[in-house]
Parts: C-alpha cells; sequence; structure tokens
C-alpha cells in the first residue's frame, strides 16, 4: 500500500476513492484530496500527465512554498480532516443514545401501560365473578324458601289432639272423681313411635333434586359422601351443604347426627359447590 492511499484511507476516505486518484495521476496527497473532494461534489478531474505533474511543480516553486511548508500545510488538512471525522462520530454517537433513550421510554411506558390495562381487567372480572356469585346464593336461598312456603302450604292442618274422659269431665263428675291411676293410663292417647328414619332431599346447582332415605342415626358426613357419589349436575369438585334459615355444615358439624341436626322426619339441603 502507498503511502498517499495510506493517509487518505486514514483521513476517512474510501479505499477505492484512493486508489481511483492515484490511477488517474494524483500520486501526491494534496492532489489526491482535491480529486476525491472534485469527484464527491460531482466535478471529476481530469487524468493528470508528467507534464502536468512537473508543471503544478514548477508552479509551487513559482509560489516560494518550500517543501516543509507544504508538508505542514499537508498535515494540517490532514489533522483538520481528522477532527471535523471525530466531531461527526461523537454527533452520530449523541443522536443513537438519544434515540436509545427515546425508545427505552416509550417501550417502558407501554409497558406499564398494558400492565395497568391488565390489572384493571383482572379486577373487575373477579369483581363479576363475586357479583355472580352473590346473586347466585340469593337466588338460591329465595328458591329454597319458597319451596318451604309452598310445601308447608300444601300440607293439610293438624287435627287436634283428643281430650280424655277425665278430662273433659266436669270436676264434680264421677269420672273426675273416682278416676284412679290405671284408668287414667289407659284412657289417655298412645305416645308416637319413635322415628327411626329421615327423607333426605338435595337440590343441586342445577336446581334438581337427589332424594334418599337415611337413618337418624346417620350422621351429615354419611350425606355428603352420598351427594358426591350420587350428584347428576354433571359437575366434580367440593361443595358445601346449608338447611334454611342458612345454615352451613362444616368442621365438627360433618359429625352430628341428621336427629342431632333437627333433620327428621325430613330435610331439604342446598348444595353449593366451591368456587374455583
Amino acid at each position: 500500500m502507498s503511502e498517499t492511499k495510506e493517509v487518505l484511507i486514514d483521513m476517512g476516505f474510501d479505499a477505492n476513492d484512493a486508489d481511483t486518484a492515484i490511477q488517474n495521476g494524483y500520486n501526491d496527497v494534496e492532489s489526491a484530496l482535491e480529486y476525491i473532494q472534485a469527484k464527491m461534489s460531482g466535478n471529476t478531474l481530469p487524468p493528470r500527465n508528467v507534464q502536468a505533474i512537473n508543471n503544478e511543480s514548477s508552479t509551487s516553486q513559482q509560489t516560494g512554498e518550500t517543501f516543509e511548508e507544504r508538508q505542514a500545510r499537508l498535515k494540517q488538512q490532514i489533522e483538520q480532516r481528522k477532527q471535523e471525522r471525530l466531531l461527526k462520530e461523537k454527533e452520530t454517537e449523541k443522536l443513537d443514545e438519544i434515540r436509545r433513550r427515546q425508545d427505552t421510554r416509550a417501550t417502558r411506558d407501554a409497558k406499564e401501560a398494558w400492565e395497568a390495562k391488565q390489572v384493571a381487567i383482572d379486577r373487575e372480572a373477579r369483581k363479576n365473578e363475586r357479583r355472580k356469585e352473590r346473586d347466585y346464593k340469593a337466588a338460591l336461598l329465595a328458591r329454597i324458601q319458597a319451596d318451604r312456603e309452598a310445601k308447608l302450604a300444601a300440607q293439610p292442618p293438624m287435627p287436634a289432639a283428643p281430650q280424655s274422659p277425665a278430662a273433659s269431665a266436669a270436676p264434680d263428675s264421677p269420672v273426675a272423681q273416682g278416676s284412679t291411676p290405671f284408668s287414667i293410663a289407659r284412657q289417655s292417647p298412645a305416645p308416637p313411635a319413635e322415628i327411626t328414619e329421615t327423607v333426605v332431599r338435595v337440590r343441586q346447582p342445577d336446581n334438581q333434586c337427589i332424594e334418599r332415605v337415611f337413618s337418624v342415626k346417620d350422621t351429615v358426613r354419611d350425606v355428603v359422601r352420598w351427594v358426591a357419589d350420587a350428584r347428576t349436575d354433571g359437575c366434580v369438585g367440593p361443595f358445601d351443604l346449608f338447611i334454611f334459615p342458612k345454615r352451613k355444615f362444616s368442621g365438627a358439624a360433618l359429625d352430628m347426627t341428621l336427629k342431632e341436626a333437627n333433620a327428621v322426619p325430613k330435610v331439604l339441603f342446598a348444595m353449593i359447590s366451591h368456587v374455583q
């Protein structure tokens, strides 16, 4: 590589431009620099011959410029070119840093906006779920109350208990005065038979009921196991049983017998699945 080409490349010019200048006879740095600058501005200089170079050399001698002065001027041009290139590179780096920071800030703002939107969507979804759950439970309790009231209204009135002859007789009648413990016991109505079974109905979340007869000594936990196996609503998973007025069976209450839970001679449980 010639010294002229090396200096031109060091000044930041393209190697092909340096080769073109040298091939056209601009062998020294100063003339090659003029050729490249003219080419960049759209004015290509013609090739130089030896006579033109000699004329230029003689012209330089006529101007009185010594070799050392010419070299100093050339070094000054090279240094000036280097400084311009460094300033341009620094300006480019500064603009790139500004664009990078702007892109980073815009990306961060977009991410924060997206996260805030997702939080708002999730919060609204949870509120809707809680609202639906409250509405469902309220509707279920209303249906249970209406069903209970309808059943009470459909039951025939209880007949009045018959009075014993001793109680209905006048205080001074022979029956009242001459009654003995044996005769009173014989005339009293027989005590009701002890209830040993109860009818258990369970209203599922789809408003369909399942029913079975249990012993009054069976526990609420036995009912829960049966419901888990016999449910027809097509769902799986944990659930709670309630009776009206709202009473939830969980924990130790599951070990109560149906008699202790006042679930005789029949009872209606409401089944509410856990919200996932």
